[in-house]
């Protein structure tokens, strides 16, 4: 008697990113820790793109300036656009998360950017303007 076997994995073509590992690595290099937190596990640190990846000119896709290195929960909340930056560095969170949302996520209105470059103001304001999901606090 035949048993049937359950398929588990399949061969996959992908598009990769070229220079992607050279991005997180300049990203590293800039930030050495969280952006925010100032966590240092890097096992759990993400190299964020703040203007995003498919958004980008090839030039803007590899730009130190245009990265953040966040913790896992502060890049997925940057990613899909519920938080963002000021010039400043202040942090924004979307009037889609409530208090006790934020606050469980780990996020507060306190916390901020540890530094801020002007060469990251034009990827800030792209991504306040084109992923960010409005603000209950500029």
């Amino acid at each position: 008697e035949l048993k049937k076997v359950a398929v588990t994995s399949k061969l996959n073509l992908n598009k990769s990113r070229i220079g992607q590992s050279n991005f997180r690595s300049q990203v590293l290099r800039y930030w050495r820790t969280c952006a925010v937190t100032g966590c240092s596990v890097l096992s759990v640190l993400k190299a964020s793109h703040i203007k995003p990846w498919a958004n980008s000119l090839p030039h803007e896709q590899l730009d130190t300036f245009n990265g953040l290195l966040l913790i896992a929960n502060l890049d997925a909340l940057f990613d899909c656009g519920l938080i963002s930056f000021s010039d400043e560095g202040a942090i924004q969170i979307s009037s889609k998360l409530d208090k006790n949302q934020y606050e469980f996520l780990g996020v507060n209105l306190d916390q901020k950017l540890r530094k801020v470059n002007t060469a990251h103001l034009p990827y800030l304001k792209y991504h306040r303007a084109h992923v960010f999901v409005d603000s209950i606090r500029s």
